[in-house]
């Protein structure tokens, strides 16, 4: 840098008497900083004798420091330090494990201290090792790998380092690739739950199984808030690293509580491109399961489909086949009447998304093992699938026949829709209790997760979906299979984690067996997103 001798001089000449020897008037001062040193240089025209060229650093630091005005110097910056990842992105796929991320501790101004790191992030299903907490020193770096057994998505990591009052961080970007599956596998989403009010607490509902076993076997998540981000971010990174590609949430109509939810927490997720969602559209609870199909009702359908149209049809992850078909599932149609009424509403349907420039692909909840395929109904939709394909049967499938009766039902459902043109959609259940929440007003029979009491939890799933649900899919337009469901806690249909307990039969009840009527339950942690998992893997495309 360039300083004028006027600025310099009553500094200068104070401090230069000792170490030149002649007047800095005949002088500019040039002070290059190069190293430990401040050269001072003479002009081209100077006169005299030549002045000394070099001047320590530590002579004119006053002046440079202080602008001349004092020789006092500042306090010395306090020691501190900084965290350093490297490299600053690692990959794997689901099942695997990351290269190693460097951690380093880069002190500060003579810093000694240890600090204690803390790695945030990512959520369950991914594994840091070593396990958060660790401590760093200096010159000692710190390697850390990432599993991911479960969970999958791209994460910022934050590497966050605290001594004392003193805390910094940095981050590194964490991708975990699920397995690449031939399948779409939807499962149904229920985005209704309040940490304040988990259970139904209205007329004859009350509390669900798991909390009503001994000892409880809630979520993993405990009971959560389906308007926390942290929750959906959760439950989209668990979905797809089981094969889980699609959620049809329940949508019963415009403005209320879940449409809100569904608009302003799922959608708006910085995960939800990780999967496609559908929309299960909810007859039952939309007209209070009056079942009975009128024009008036009608009406309303139409509005409410076409209020689908405007804003979720269009949004990027919504779940089209075919030709951009957005696909809806219409959950209890079998169960309405009369059918001449039926085929009025999905005619309905259909004119009213033409006309709003939509081909609709309508998925009609007609699989019902226990009646045989009726083609008048069948044939009003372009696909069928089951909701209800663990209702009315009670006990482990071993004993009840439950998948012997499932293999029939499905052969003959799929041959009727194929002479129709409609697909069948192969639907499969984890089991069925909802004892515990409908215990004043209902008497349903309770369908084991088991094949056997002796058998591996989840053992019924995994007999379902390789034997029946995936082969069946193979023979589909669009390889889709239905799972009922991911996290209808309610009707013990989920597949969403719980915590991991030893198996039991016991449950609150007066007798303690009501609501599980002797069968086994288990906290049973991954374990059907596992089952699907390995279960996509080994079939047979």
């Amino acid at each position: 840098m360039f300083l004028g001798l006027s600025r310099l001089r009553s500094c200068i000449s104070k401090l230069i008497t000792r170490q030149v020897s002649t007047s800095v008037a005949d002088y500019a001062v040039e002070f290059e900083l190069t190293g430990l040193q401040i050269r001072l240089l003479r002009l081209p025209d100077i006169r005299g004798e030549v002045v000394r060229k070099t001047l320590l650093v530590a002579f004119l630091s006053p002046c440079l420091l202080t602008a001349c005005g004092s020789s006092s110097l500042p306090p010395p910056p306090a020691a501190d330090f900084s965290v350093v990842v490297s490299p600053a992105s690692v990959s794997t796929q689901v099942g695997g494990t990351t290269s190693a991320v460097t951690v380093s501790l880069l002190p500060q101004n003579g810093f000694t201290g240890t600090v204690n790191v803390t790695v945030s992030g990512f959520p369950n299903g991914i594994n840091a090792s070593p396990a958060s907490p660790f401590m760093l020193t200096a010159g000692m770096p710190q390697q850390v790998t990432f599993s991911a057994p479960a969970a999958a998505g791209t994460f910022t990591v934050e590497f966050q380092g605290a001594s004392g009052t003193l805390s910094h961080s940095a981050n590194a970007t964490l991708t975990v690739t699920p397995p690449q599956s031939p399948y779409l596998v939807s499962a149904t989403y229920y985005p209704w739950y309040d940490a304040s009010s988990f259970e139904y607490n209205v007329d004859c509902y009350n509390d669900t199984l798991r909390g009503e076993l001994v000892p409880p076997e809630l979520p993993i998540l405990g009971k959560y808030d389906s308007h926390s981000e942290d929750v959906v971010t959760q439950q989209i990174a668990w979905s797809t690293a089981a094969g889980v590609n699609v959620w049809d949430l329940e949508w019963v109509m415009p403005n209320d509580s879940l449409d809100s939810t569904i608009q302003n927490t799922i959608l708006t997720n910085p995960h939800i491109s990780d999967l496609r969602f559908s929309i299960l559209y909810d007859y039952a609870i939309r007209f209070n399961v009056d079942l009975n199909v009128t024009p008036d009702k009608i009406a309303t359908i139409v509005s409410d489909f076409q209020y689908l149209a405007a804003h979720y049809f269009s949004h990027p992850s919504y779940l089209k086949v075919g030709q951009g078909r957005p696909v809806v599932f219409f959950y209890f149609s079998a169960a309405l009447n009369p059918v001449s009424e039926i085929q009025q509403m999905v005619a309905s349907i259909r004119t009213a998304m033409t006309a709003a420039g939509v081909n609709i692909y309508l998925i009609g909840d007609e699989y019902n093992a226990l009646a045989p395929p009726d083609p008048t109904r069948i044939s009003n939709w372009n696909g069928i699938f089951g909701y209800g394909v663990g209702l009315h049967y009670y006990g482990y499938s071993d004993d009840n026949g439950f998948l012997a009766l499932h293999s029939t039902m499905y052969s003959q459902y799929q041959a009727v829709a194929k002479q129709l043109g409609v697909d069948f959609i192969p639907s499969v259940t984890p089991g069925f209790n909802d004892r515990a929440t409908r215990r004043i007003c209902a008497n349903d029979p309770a369908l084991a997760r088991r094949t056997s009491a002796a058998a591996a939890e989840g053992s019924m799933f995994d007999n379902f979906l390789k034997d029946l649900a995936l082969p069946y899919a193979n023979n589909t337009q669009f390889k889709l299979v239905h799972i009922t469901t991911f996290n209808e806690w309610h009707e013990d249909s989920q597949i969403e984690p719980s915590v991991v307990t030893g198996p039991t039969t016991t449950d609150t009840s007066a007798t303690g067996t009501q609501y599980t009527q002797g069968l086994v339950y288990q906290g049973y942690g991954t374990t059907y997103l596992d089952i699907l998992r390995n279960a996509i893997a080994v079939a047979k495309h």
